[in-house]
């Protein structure tokens, strides 16, 4: 389970990690197996392809030795190999749990009928399957086979300490934003968000943490109209370094077009950060709007303006809005929190394939 070469982590590689180094390990005998993608942009098809043959060859010779696999799947391709994973553990008679971490599976299972297809049977043959919020536990039960198997376990971050967040300097006008930067993920609006925040609030900055294929075209487009000096790409960053940009910042923006439950989201509320995002995947599960900051439709640049201008300009507003999301995480996303719920889906799906295991988790493992 090791990061890209550029130092990105995904979410996917982020829950396993964190559950690897979570008590789960004292409580089950786990076998990791990465599939980490090896470079981004990814490589060819053929390419990837080659890989994912490898790694189905290695998962079928390690699941003799096993009681359940647990499965991190993303989008795409990812969706096929971990799918059929899933499919031939069940068939071998061991428990099959699958989590899916991406926004992007609803779009693709709408768009292609083969897709949808997929899924519904991934669904139905395997024994669990774990979603990041109410948003994705309907639309799994949505599969026929899959009511009762859904499970609702939110993702865990680390904490940043409170007394960090005491030692927070003078409120700015910064906003700061971690991901991709591939359209996807919004950056565009983001500028023409951020062009009309000007107008209102002409100190404002925008950063951008993170890297991907559309950069270049993004330093471009900040210089076209005229807000480059107000637009700061970092890179990739070191975890640490993200989480001392977050504590230098005023506001998270996210204006994404898919997201399942996005990390960085989570660690910018953990730093009681307010958060302005759309409204995807199961992000207005966890930022009530009004409370943990503001949520708008997909591409609503000036909404997304209204809200970051709002944020910016009432700094009062601002604290108590993150200090409110600082609360939903210390209460809902520490791996305290979440780990007995993953050791209690391992176990549950272990016994659904017949396997004779038992698990001594805390009372409060079954909850969710």
């Amino acid at each position: 389970m090791k990061p890209l070469a550029n130092g990105d982590t995904g979410g996917q590689l982020a829950a396993a990690s964190s559950l690897m180094s979570s008590p789960l390990v004292d409580h089950v005998e786990v076998i990791p197996m990465s599939t980490t993608m090896p470079s981004s942009p990814p490589p060819p098809f053929a390419v990837r392809l080659g890989s994912a043959a490898r790694r189905l060859a290695t998962f079928t010779r390690l699941l003799p030795s096993a009681d359940v696999a647990l499965i991190f799947a993303s989008s795409g391709l990812s969706v096929v190999e971990k799918g059929l994973m899933g499919v031939i553990a069940s068939a071998c008679g061991r428990g099959a749990v699958l989590r899916f971490s991406t926004g992007a599976i609803a779009d693709e299972c709408e768009r292609s009928r083969l897709m949808r297809w997929w899924m519904s049977r991934v669904v139905e043959s395997c024994h669990g399957i774990v979603a990041q919020g109410p948003f994705w536990v309907r639309f799994f039960e949505a599969f026929p086979g899959g009511r009762g198997k859904v499970v609702e376990i939110l993702n865990a971050i680390p904490l940043i300490d409170r007394e960090r967040i005491a030692r927070r300097g003078a409120p700015g006008k910064r906003i700061v934003y971690v991901g991709w930067v591939y359209r996807p993920k919004g950056v565009f609006d983001a500028l023409d968000a951020l062009e009309k925040v000007l107008r209102r609030v002409p100190d404002a900055t925008l950063t951008l943490i993170g890297g991907g294929r559309d950069e270049a075209e993004l330093r471009a487009a900040a210089a076209q109209k005229g807000i480059a000096a107000h637009v700061d790409c970092k890179g990739w960053l070191p975890k640490e370094e993200v989480f001392e940009h977050l504590l230098r910042s005023d506001v998270f923006f996210l204006p994404s077009h898919a997201e399942g439950l996005p990390n960085a989201m989570l660690e910018a509320m953990s730093a009681a950060l307010p958060v302005v995002a759309t409204r995807v995947g199961a992000i207005e599960d966890v930022v009530t709007p009004g409370r943990a900051g503001f949520v708008t439709a997909v591409g609503d640049t000036d909404a997304m303006a209204d809200a970051l201008c709002t944020l910016l300009e009432d700094p009062a507003l601002a604290r108590a809005m993150g200090d409110a999301g600082r609360r939903q995480i210390e209460q809902n996303h520490t791996i305290d929190v979440v780990w007995p719920r993953f050791a209690a889906i391992l176990e549950r799906a272990a016994r659904a394939a017949g396997r004779d295991v038992s698990v001594d988790l805390p009372e409060a493992a079954g909850a969710g």
